[in-house]
């Protein structure tokens, strides 16, 4: 791969905000990402160039650990770099010894599920999020 890995929380939002719409995942603003900054305990990336074209990150308590954000840029995908993101979040996760590692997915993108399932994650029967 020609692409650049970081580790770290210096992460390039200006890029990330860029593509996100592209994906269906959401507008944020500068308040939001310095949170995810914050409160993130492990953040990867993917740079061509300087610019950042996919991502991961991790957020937990030493025991339980949440996977959040696995995304490229559209123009990207299909090119090993989400699975790549992947690899590193698996070592993370072997380096911290976590009790377990989760993620959601979108279950209306089949592509998403028959991808995490090809990295080794397997299906849980349910999930739920707390109504804001």
């Amino acid at each position: 791969m020609k692409y650049k890995i970081q580790i770290g929380k210096d992460i390039h939002t200006a890029d990330i905000d860029a593509f996100y719409p592209l994906l269906n995942f959401g507008v944020y603003g500068a308040k939001d990402w310095e949170k995810v900054r914050e409160r993130s305990t492990f953040i990867v990336q993917v740079l061509d160039r300087g610019h950042t074209v996919g991502w991961g990150r991790c957020v937990d308590d030493g025991t339980f650990c949440m996977i959040y954000d696995i995304a490229v840029h559209p123009d990207y995908q299909r090119q090993g770099i989400g699975r790549t993101v992947i690899d590193e979040i698996k070592k993370y996760v072997a380096q911290n010894d976590f009790t377990s590692a989760s993620l959601f997915y979108n279950p209306h993108n089949p592509g998403a599920k028959a991808f995490y399932l090809a990295c080794g994650f397997y299906e849980l029967p349910n999930a739920m999020r707390l109504k804001k």
